[in-house]
């Protein structure tokens, strides 16, 4: 979401263009509204700053009732209605959770905070930690994860070969070109033959047609009086 976020608010046209590619998401496990076991993670975090770099920072923000997470959650439904309504674009988004609890500790995320109102969701049968980590294809977690990004791509593709068949201009075969051209020249084969003739609607004269046959291109149409 804040890299959404970030992107719309960007100056530098390739980090927009992240935006303006995204046509959906698959949360897997996100705390929408935080999670209570952030405290649980708290000392973890503490400890791995030994090991490497993190921003314990996070953590707070995770919690439930957190003000900053309430506020990414605002800026991003906002960001989701000025582009429905000024761009008619939509995002699709669907939201995995965890299944199963951690050893100890219980589920990391609860439903109700990894779940979008809304929003279709299906649960993986793994906890926090393991649902995004598949033993391979056949795996029930990755199944579900892929075949909800292939019914993206397939409506995306279709959306595409639509737009792209209405705003092309089907091409005039050589076939028809050629039949228009007779056409024309049929009504017009005694104009460009070299003769004249005259032809009247009524006893105060009609058209004159006249044609010269050494310019067999060009025809002048007048109107004559007998």
């Amino acid at each position: 979401m804040q890299a959404l976020l970030v992107a719309r608010g960007a100056a530098q046209q390739h980090l927009k263009d992240v935006l303006e590619s995204t046509a959906a998401i698959a949360f897997m496990g996100t705390p929408h509204i935080g999670s209570a076991k952030a405290d649980w993670a708290t000392p973890l975090t503490r400890l791995s700053n030994v090991l490497r770099k993190t921003n314990s920072e996070i953590v707070q923000v995770l919690k439930p009732g957190s003000e900053m997470l309430a506020n990414l959650q605002q800026e991003f439904h906002t960001l989701l209605d000025d582009r429905s309504r000024n761009q008619k674009k939509t995002m699709d988004m669907f939201c995995f959770f965890e299944e199963l609890p951690v050893v100890g500790v219980g589920k990391i995320v609860p439903d109700h905070s990894a779940i979008l109102s809304a929003c279709p969701n299906r649960s993986i049968r793994a906890n926090h930690m393991q649902m995004t980590k598949f033993s391979g294809a056949n795996d029930a977690g990755y199944v579900a994860v892929s075949d909800q990004l292939w019914l993206w791509v397939d409506a995306l593709q279709k959306e595409a070969e639509a737009a792209a068949k209405a705003a092309s201009v089907s091409p005039v075969s050589v076939e028809e070109i050629r039949e228009r051209r007779n056409r024309r020249l049929g009504t017009m084969q005694d104009v460009v033959s070299g003769s004249q003739h005259f032809a009247s609607v009524n006893s105060g004269g009609g058209p004159v047609f006249q044609g010269n046959q050494s310019a067999g291109r060009d025809f002048n149409v007048g109107m004559s009086s007998r």
